[in-house]
C-alpha cells in the first residue's frame, strides 16, 4: 500500500518543485526539467526508463554544475530506488540531494527529502527514526503554509501509528488530514485515508467501520484507475472478513484481489495477496491447499525482496507444522524466518517465532530450550509493551508449570523403567514362541516374494505402455507447436483489427465525445474484452485509457475553440460538450495538457491559440 502512496507524493512535490525554482542557468534548467518531467511522466509504466532519464539528468547537471538539477534528478532517482527496495543506494542519493536542498534554500525539496528519508525508516520497521523525519516534514511544511505536504505527513505518521498498534492515534491524525483531501478533490490521498482508517478500526477490533472506510476507498481507487491498491483494499477486506470468521467471503475478496494483481503485474500486492489466502486455506484445514499456495508467496516475494511477507509466510508454515506435529520440519521453518527478521529487527514476528518454539521444545521434552524461549518471548513482549510486572507473573506461571511437568516426566521414567525390568524376567517364557514366530515370518517372505514377481511382470507391461504414450507425447508436442505459430498469426490480425476500428470510432464517429463512454462499453462496440483492449492501448500508445480518451477530448475542445465554436459555451458546457462527466475532471485533464485552467485558456484563447498554431 505505502509504495504506491510514496511515488505519487514524490511527483507531487516534484511538480512544485520545478515550477517554483526558475532562474539562474536557465537553458541547462529547461533541460533537465524537461528531462525530469518526462521521466516522472512514465515513472509508473515504465520505471526502469524514468531512472535512466532521472541519471541522464544528473549526467547533465553534474556538466554544468548546477545544484538545482543535481538536487532534483538525486532526489527523483532516489524515488525509484525506494520502490525497488533497494534503500541503501537511494540513501546515498538522499545523502547528497538533501543538503544541496538546503544550499539552495529549496524548501519543498527539503522537504521531500524529508519524506524519502522517513519512508526509507518505516520500510526497515525502524519506526522512530521514521516518525522523526516525517514529524520535521510537517513542521518545515507548517512553516512554509504547504497544507498539501503537512497533511501527506499526517498521514504517513498514520501508517506509523497503524504498524506499531497506536490505532487510536491513527484514526484521531487521519480524520484532521481526510478534511484537507475531501475539501480540494484530492482522490488519490482521500483514498489513502479511508484505507489508513480501514486498517486502524481492524486494529481496534472494529470490524463494522473497518469494512466501511476500506468499501469508501474502493471507488475512488476505481475511478482513478489505480488497480494496485485497489486489489490491496479488496485483500484489507478478506483480512475483515476472515477474522469475522466468515470464510467464504474473505476467500472471495482475496482471490478477487489476486486476480486483479495478476492482470495488472503488481507482484508486492500478489505475494500478500497470496499469503493471506494460504493462511485462510490453513485455518479452514485445507491444508495441502495452504502449501502451494504459501510456497508461491514465498516465491514471489524473494523475487521482489519482500523480506516482511516472505518471513510472515515461513512463520505460518512453520506454525502448520507445529499443529500437525512436525516439530523438525516447524523448526526449520521458524529458525529460516528468525534468522531473516533479526536482521531487519522484526521484533513482532521474533517474539510470535519464540512463542511457537517454546510449545515446540515443552512438546518434544526438551524443557531447558522452551523455557529459554519463553524468557527470549517474554523480553520481546516487554520490550514492545513495556511491561515488566506482565513479563515476570508470565514468567513465574511457565516457570511452575514447566516445573510441574518436568516432575511428571521424570516419575513417568521411572515407571517405564521398572516395566523394562519385568519385561526382562518375562523374556525366559517368550522364547518358546520364537520358532512359531520364525515360521510364521518365512511364509510371510514367501509371500512377498510372490508378489513382487507379480508386480514386476506388471511393471513391464507399464514400461511398454508409456513408451507408446511417449511417442503420442511427442506428436502432439508437434501439433502444438503448428497450432501456437497459428494462433500468432491470429492475434496480430487480430490486434491490426482492433486498432483499425478504433481509430475510426476517434476520427469519424468521435466516440470520446460518449460522456457515458468506459472502457468496457468501448470493448463491446470492437467486438474484445476489457482487459485485451487495455493491453492494446498501453501497448501502442504508452497509456491508460482514460488519458488516451482525456487527450482525445482535450484535442476536440482546442479544435472547437480555435474554430469559434465554443464561444457562447460556459466551461461546464464546454466540458460537457467534449465528452466530460464533470467539471473537475474536464479541469484536471485540460490543465495537464495545456498547462493552463480551461477558464484562463478561454480567456486568453487568441493569443494562446496564436502561440500554438490555431490562428495566422
Amino acid at each position: 500500500m505505502l509504495k504506491s502512496f510514496t511515488l505519487f507524493v514524490f511527483i507531487f512535490l516534484t511538480f512544485s518543485v520545478s515550477f517554483g525554482n526558475l532562474g539562474g542557468e536557465l537553458t541547462s534548467k529547461v533541460i533537465i526539467d524537461s528531462i525530469c518531467d518526462h521521466g516522472i511522466e512514465i515513472a509508473n509504466t515504465n520505471p526502469d526508463s524514468s531512472l535512466s532519464l532521472f541519471q541522464e539528468a544528473l549526467k547533465i547537471s553534474e556538466e554544468n554544475n548546477s545544484s538545482y538539477g543535481k538536487a532534483k534528478s538525486l532526489f527523483l532517482e532516489s524515488c525509484i530506488l525506494i520502490d525497488y527496495s533497494k534503500y541503501d543506494e537511494a540513501r546515498e542519493c538522499l545523502d547528497i540531494a538533501y543538503p544541496l536542498s538546503i544550499h539552495i534554500n529549496d524548501s519543498l525539496r527539503i522537504a521531500s527529502c524529508l519524506n524519502s528519508y522517513a519512508l526509507i525508516y518505516l520500510y526497515q520497521n525502524q519506526y522512530d527514526s521514521a516518525h522523526f523525519y516525517f514529524t520535521k516534514m510537517k513542521m518545515i511544511s507548517s512553516e512554509m503554509g504547504h497544507e498539501f505536504i503537512e497533511n501527506s505527513a499526517m498521514l504517513n505518521l498514520s501508517a506509523i501509528y497503524n504498524e506499531t498498534g497506536m490505532f487510536a492515534e491513527s484514526v484521531e491524525t487521519i480524520f484532521r488530514a481526510i478534511e484537507y483531501f475531501e475539501s480540494n478533490e484530492v482522490i488519490f490521498e482521500s483514498a489513502i485515508c479511508y484505507q489508513n482508517l480501514g486498517s486502524a478500526y481492524l486494529g481496534l477490533g472494529d470490524t463494522l467501520n473497518a469494512l466501511k472506510y476500506f468499501n469508501n476507498a474502493l471507488p475512488l481507487y476505481r475511478e482513478i484507475d489505480n488497480s494496485y491498491q485497489y486489489s490491496e483494499v479488496l485483500q484489507n477486506i478478506g483480512v475483515v472478513y476472515r477474522e469475522k470468521g466468515e470464510y467464504k467471503k474473505a476467500g472471495e475478496y482475496i482471490t478477487k484481489a489476486i486476480e486483479i494483481s495478476d492482470s495488472s503485474d503488481y507482484l508486492r500486492g500478489k505475494a500478500t495477496a497470496l499469503a493471506q489466502l494460504g493462511i485462510l486455506k490453513a485455518e479452514t484445514e485445507d491444508i495441502n491447499g495452504a502449501f502451494a499456495i504459501l510456497d508461491s508467496a514465498i516465491f514471489y516475494s524473494e523475487k521482489i525482496n519482500l523480506p516482511d511477507t516472505r518471513d510472515f509466510v515461513l512463520y505460518h508454515l512453520g506454525k502448520i507444522y507445529f499443529n500437525q506435529k512436525k516439530y523438525n520440519k516447524a523448526l526449520t521453518y521458524l529458525n529460516k524466518a528468525f534468522k531473516n527478521a533479526e536482521s531487519y529487527n522484526n521484533r513482532e514476528l521474533l517474539m510470535d517465532i519464540w512463542d511457537v518454539k517454546s510449545k515446540i521444545f515443552s512438546a518434544t521434552g526438551n524443557y531447558k530450550k522452551a523455557m529459554q524461549a519463553i524468557t527470549e518471548h517474554l523480553q520481546l513482549e516487554e520490550d514492545i509493551r513495556s511491561s515488566k510486572n506482565i513479563r515476570k507473573a508470565a514468567l513465574t506461571e511457565k516457570n511452575y508449570e514447566y516445573k510441574l511437568e518436568e516432575a511428571k516426566v521424570k516419575a513417568n521414567a521411572k515407571m517405564e523403567k521398572e516395566r523394562v525390568l519385568s519385561r526382562l524376567k518375562l523374556e525366559r517364557t517368550y522364547k518358546i514362541f520364537a520358532i512359531v514366530i520364525l515360521v510364521l515370518v518365512s511364509v510371510m517372505l514367501l509371500g512377498l516374494f510372490y508378489e513382487y514377481t507379480k508386480k514386476r511382470r506388471a511393471y513391464k507391461k507399464l514400461v511398454k505402455k508409456n513408451l507408446a504414450l511417449t511417442k503420442a507425447y511427442v506428436r502432439l508436442e508437434e501439433l502444438n507447436d503448428k497450432f501456437v505459430e497459428r494462433e500468432k498469426r491470429v492475434d496480430n490480425q487480430r490486434l491490426n483489427e482492433i486498432l483499425t476500428g478504433l481509430d475510426k470510432m476517434i476520427r469519424e464517429e468521435k466516440i470520446f465525445l460518449d460522456r457515458e463512454l468506459t472502457q468496457q462499453k468501448l470493448a463491446n462496440i470492437l467486438g474484445t474484452n476489457s482487459s485485451y483492449l487495455s493491453e492494446i492501448i498501453n501497448t501502442s500508445f504508452q497509456k491508460n485509457f482514460s488519458t488516451y480518451m482525456n487527450e482525445k477530448r482535450i484535442e476536440y475542445t482546442l479544435q472547437q475553440l480555435a474554430e469559434g465554436n465554443f464561444k457562447k459555451y460556459s466551461v461546464e458546457g464546454i466540458a460537457l460538450a467534449s465528452g466530460f462527466s464533470s467539471r473537475s475532471t474536464f479541469h484536471r485533464a485540460f490543465k495537464k495538457i495545456t498547462g493552463v485552467s480551461p477558464a484562463c485558456y478561454v480567456e486568453n484563447a487568441e493569443p494562446i491559440l496564436e502561440e500554438v498554431g490555431f490562428m495566422n
